[in-house]
């Protein structure tokens, strides 16, 4: 995650709880996206929901999905467009 800013993170699910606290970590560059990144362990969260990411009573970018094959359909669809760009159809 991009950011200079040392306030803790909070994980939040739908309705407003906070579920997950993080202090805020040291920021390491990114060689390649060429930025300076925070690292978040978010592998405690084990309850299947969508979650937004706050940060001083901010919302911070996309909502995080987690469960189980969250990305399948983006796996089937990257290889739908290998397929059709492989034989031409695009």
């Amino acid at each position: 995650m991009p950011g200079s800013d040392a306030n803790p993170l909070e994980a939040r699910d739908l309705s407003g709880k906070t579920v997950l606290k993080w202090n805020a970590p040291m920021v390491y560059d990114w060689e390649y996206g060429g930025e300076e990144v925070r690292a978040y362990d978010f592998s405690s969260v084990k309850a299947t929901k969508t979650y937004g990411l706050n940060r001083g009573g901010e919302y911070l970018g996309n909502p995080i999905l987690v469960g189980d094959k969250v990305c399948e359909d983006l796996a089937r669809a990257s290889l739908k467009c290998s397929y059709f760009l492989r034989a031409n159809f695009c």
